[in-house]
Parts: C-alpha cells; structure tokens; sequence
C-alpha cells in the first residue's frame, strides 16, 4: 500500500517536472529508477561494512573510479588550490573593499577555467 502510494506521488511528480504527456513515458522513467535501484543493492547490511568495501575495490568499474576521485583529491591537496580557496577572504582582507566579493571572484574565475581546460 505504501509502495503504491509512494509510487503514484513519484509518477505525479515525474509528470510536471520532466513534462511528461502520456503515461509510457512515465512508466519508462520509473521502470529505470526501478532497476537502478535493483542493481545498486548488495547483500549487505551496510555499505560500511568490509565485504561491501572489498565489491568497490573487486569491481573494475569502480575500482577505476575510485582511483580517479584518489588521484583528483590528492592533486587538489598538492597543488595547494583548496588553501587558496580556504583562506581566500583573509588573503583578500586589506586588498579589497570587500573581500567576500574577492572570494566569489576568485571562484568565479575558477569556474571559467575549469570549463575552458
């Protein structure tokens, strides 16, 4: 009953936010979240415990992953960019009316950069 419930409320929702028309298109949506949900389930408890840690580390796929996100946050620690970012309102402090402004600039430029590599 309350699978249902819930189920209906996400169909709702589905139909005004992705502006579906017809109730295929609907059901498709749904059929997807249904089986990304199945495939994300494992046999354990939590996603914590040790045998779920080993799937992550087991499977290709996410091993790959995994060693990309690594390899991203230690670049970011060495190249010292999240201390740039940390402590750029008190860099900015004195050298700018408003520092806080300062920072947003900083990350704005950060944005653009990111997007233009």
């Amino acid at each position: 009953m309350e699978d249902q419930k819930r189920r209906l409320q996400t169909a709702k929702l589905l139909m005004e936010l992705r502006g579906f028309r017809t109730e295929q298109e609907v059901a498709q949506e749904l059929q997807i979240f249904e089986d990304a949900i199945k495939r994300q389930k494992t046999g354990h408890k939590s996603a914590h415990a040790l045998g779920a840690m080993f799937e992550l580390l087991v499977d290709g796929e996410l091993r790959r992953l995994i060693v990309c996100t690594l390899v991203l946050q230690m670049g970011q620690q060495f190249c010292g960019i999240n201390a740039v970012f940390y402590y750029s309102t008190s860099f900015l402090t004195g050298a700018v009316s408003d520092p806080l402004l300062g920072s947003t600039i900083v990350a704005f430029i950060n944005v653009i950069a990111t997007y233009g590599a």
